[in-house]
């Protein structure tokens, strides 16, 4: 991996996620990369203005005058997504690789579904965080060997939370809607891993039912059934 992909699909991805364990990791890789001429001294600066923006933005009130701050509906504009209802089952889905993963929230907008999923942190995530550490600070090193030689860039590690991505994940209701996933991402280091999904269409209005499973090993699939509320 590059810098600029490293950039790319674990920099710009980081940032969206603010868990109080993230920022600091990131802040260490850029320092790491930085170190071994991964990143130029250019791309590592602009990459930290942008994580400390993130970290004040997350931290600090703003101040008056930097939003244009106004009640609902009353601007030019119309969402062309609405969100209509929130779930939040909070409930245990599934084990999977032994770590249990948790449908926290379902967020039902007008043209599409999105499903917060949490992997609980166990003795064996943290080992497997751990893990990942050592493989980033080898990688830096292997990466500077390389860079001094000519040589290809070694090949960078996913971090652990990213196996969330993978599920065998599938959404249905009581209708025979046909769902289909159209963006997912995942992440997380030192607190509950977290998984976004996203499927169309939005649930219609006939539905009463919205039912997530996931695919099991031994062929017995895991489901969980949601009751969705009448006043959508």
């Amino acid at each position: 991996m590059t810098g600029a992909e490293w950039l790319e699909q674990v920099f710009e991805r980081g940032l969206k996620i603010d868990d109080g364990a993230t920022y600091p990791a990131l802040r260490g890789a850029l320092h790491a990369l930085s170190a071994c001429g991964v990143l130029t001294p250019e791309d590592a600066r602009a990459a930290e203005e942008r994580l400390n923006k993130a970290v004040w933005a997350g931290s600090t009130p703003a101040g008056p005058g930097l939003f244009d701050v106004r009640a609902p509906a009353t601007t030019a504009g119309r969402a062309r997504d609405v969100l209509e209802a929130v779930l939040a089952p909070a409930r245990d889905l599934a084990d999977v690789d032994g770590i249990t993963v948790v449908l926290v929230s379902v967020e039902l907008w007008t043209i599409g579904v999105v499903l917060r999923f949490a992997g609980l942190p166990t003795g064996l995530t943290d080992e497997l965080e751990a893990d990942f550490q050592d493989k980033l600070e080898d990688w830096a090193v292997r990466a500077k060997e390389a860079r001094e030689t000519g040589a290809p860039l070694p090949e960078f590690s996913r971090e652990p939370g990213a196996r969330l991505l993978g599920l065998p994940l599938s959404v249905s209701d009581d209708v025979g809607t046909q769902y289909r996933a159209l963006g997912r991402s995942a992440g997380g280091t030192g607190v509950a891993w977290r998984s976004e999904w996203r499927f169309e269409p939005g649930v219609p209005r006939e539905a009463t039912r919205l039912i997530v499973t996931i695919d099991g090993s031994d062929g017995q699939p895991q489901i969980l059934g949601l009751e969705l509320p009448d006043s959508r």
